[in-house]
C-alpha cells in the first residue's frame, strides 16, 4: 500500500522510519509548501513532490495530512477538489480546529464517497487495547471513575522552534496539542461526555494559550473523569497515566503514552507492555495495517477512528475551554465557539 505525506513535519519523520521497515508499507511521496523541507526530504533519497496535484494525481493509495493544525481543513479542502472518488485520507490530529468545519468535511465526503480516517494512534496500543476489552466485557465490573494525567515537559525553547505553536489560532495549548490524544481516549475508553468543567493556566512560558489544564469530564452514564494535562514538567517528560476504576477492579496505564500496564486487578501478559522511542508511538504503523487491509478486503473494522468520533472528540475540547473561559461548567451540547478554540480576546483570558 503505497502512503503519500503533505506536510514534513516530526511526526512524517518518524512515520517514515517504521513504514520502511514494513513490506507491507511503501513510501509514495511527500510534499511540503516550504521549499526547504522538500529539499530535506530529497537530499535523504527520497521522492518529493513540488506541487500538491502532483501527488494527489500520482499512484497513491493513501493521503496522509500532516500539516500545521490550523491548515488541516484548508488542506482537505484543497485535496478533494482534485482526488478521486474513494480515497483513502488520513488526518493528524486535531482533525480540524473549528466544530464547524466537520460538517463541511462530511458533505465533501459524501459527494465524493471518500475514505477519511482521522489519526489517534494511542488507541493502537496493546495496553489501550487489552483496557479497552476489560471495559467493554466488564470483567472488572461497572465503571466507577477514570483519571487522567499528563505530565510533559515544553520549555520556551520548544514553542520558539516556530511561529505557530502556542497559538491560538494555530494550535491551541496543551489540552489541544499534547492533550487532545489522551481527551479522545477518555471518550474511547469510557464512553460519550456530557458536561465539562475546567480551569487553566499558563506558567513558565510566553504564549497565548494554556499550559495546565485540569479539570473533570462527566460521562453520558454519569460518570466522572478527573483530568490533569500539562506540559510543566521539568526538565523532561515526566509521566502519562490513565487509570480506570470499576466496581470489581482497577488498571492503570503508564509509560510515555498510556502504552505500559503499570497496575492492574485482573491477570494480564507482560506482552502488552510497549517500549516507545518517543511519544509517537507505533500506532501509525498498526492504523496503516488496517487500512491496507480494508483496501484488500473492505473490512473497516480494525480501522479504530471515524471523522465522527473526531467530531465528538473536539466537541470535548470547545466545551473544556468555554469553561475555563466562562468559568462555567459546559455541556458538549450546546455548540462550539464560532472561533477556533475560543480565539475571540473576550472569551479567553488566562492570565
Amino acid at each position: 500500500m503505497k502512503i503519500g505525506f503533505i506536510g514534513g513535519g516530526r511526526v512524517v519523520s518518524w512515520q517514515l522510519d517504521r513504514i520502511t521497515k514494513n513490506p507491507k508499507l511503501e513510501f509514495c511521496g511527500i510534499y511540503d509548501i516550504d521549499s526547504n523541507v522538500r529539499k530535506h526530504y530529497k537530499d535523504r533519497g527520497l521522492r518529493v513532490y513540488e506541487n500538491l496535484l502532483s501527488l494527489v494525481q500520482s499512484d497513491v493509495d493513501v493521503i496522509s495530512i500532516c500539516t500545521p493544525s490550523d491548515t488541516h481543513m484548508e488542506v482537505f479542502e484543497e485535496v478533494t477538489k482534485i482526488c478521486n472518488e474513494g480515497q483513502i485520507i488520513t488526518i493528524e490530529k486535531p482533525t480540524f480546529l473549528k466544530v464547524d468545519d466537520f460538517k463541511i468535511a462530511k458533505e465533501i465526503i459524501k459527494s465524493k464517497s471518500l475514505n477519511v480516517f482521522p489519526v489517534f494512534q494511542n488507541r493502537y496500543n496493546k495496553a489501550v487495547d487489552f483496557t479497552k476489552k476489560l471495559i467493554s466485557r466488564k470483567d472488572q465490573g461497572e465503571l466507577l471513575h477514570a483519571k487522567i494525567n499528563l505530565s510533559w515537559c515544553r520549555p520556551q525553547r520548544y514553542y520558539d522552534q516556530a511561529d505557530w505553536r502556542g497559538m491560538w489560532e494555530s494550535d491551541g495549548g496543551s489540552l489541544t496539542n499534547q492533550g487532545i490524544h489522551f481527551i479522545d481516549l477518555a471518550r474511547y475508553l469510557c464512553g460519550d461526555i456530557e458536561n465539562a468543567s475546567f480551569r487553566m493556566d499558563r506558567a513558565d512560558v510566553s504564549i497565548e494559550c494554556e499550559n495546565v489544564a485540569v479539570g473533570s469530564l462527566r460521562t453520558m452514564e454519569g460518570r466522572l473523569i478527573s483530568i490533569d494535562i500539562n506540559t510543566v514538567s521539568r526538565p523532561e517528560d515526566h509521566n502519562a497515566e490513565v487509570t480506570i476504576y470499576s466496581s470489581k477492579g482497577f488498571i492503570s496505564l503508564g509509560g510515555i503514552a498510556a502504552n505500559k500496564v503499570i497496575e492492574c486487578t485482573t491477570d494480564y501478559s507482560s506482552d502488552l507492555d510497549e517500549e516507545f522511542e518517543n511519544a509517537y508511538g507505533y500506532g501509525h504503523e498498526k492504523m496503516f495495517l488496517e487500512i491496507e487491509k480494508f483496501l484488500l478486503t473492505g473490512d473497516k473494522k480494525g480501522i479504530l477512528s471515524t471523522i465522527d468520533d473526531a467530531e465528538l472528540t473536539t466537541k470535548v475540547l470547545h466545551a473544556a475551554y468555554t469553561s475555563a473561559a466562562n468559568n462555567a461548567m459546559i455541556t458538549t451540547t450546546l455548540g462550539p465557539f464560532n472561533e477556533i478554540l475560543g480565539f475571540t480576546p473576550k472569551f479567553v483570558n488566562f492570565n
